[in-house]
């Protein structure tokens, strides 16, 4: 027999592992943002003058990550 703690236990860590990939997929887009805005936008000649860019090996680095990060 099923015991209900296990089940509520179970239904508990399946709503916090979606929950954590809801924020993950936030993340990933808030930072996509931010390269947009001050390397891609800058480069192209859209960003805020005075901005800053950040290098491409940076940013190759942190789209790596965000690749890595929406891989399952």
């Amino acid at each position: 027999m099923i015991d209900p703690q296990h089940m509520n236990e179970g239904m508990e860590n399946l709503t916090q592992m979606a929950d954590l990939e809801w924020k993950v997929d936030v993340a990933v887009q808030e930072l996509r943002e931010i390269l947009k805005v001050y390397h891609y936008n800058a480069i192209n000649g859209f960003g805020t003058p005075g901005t800053l860019n950040m290098s491409a090996d940076v940013v190759t680095k942190l789209e790596n990550l965000l690749g890595s990060l929406l891989k399952k």
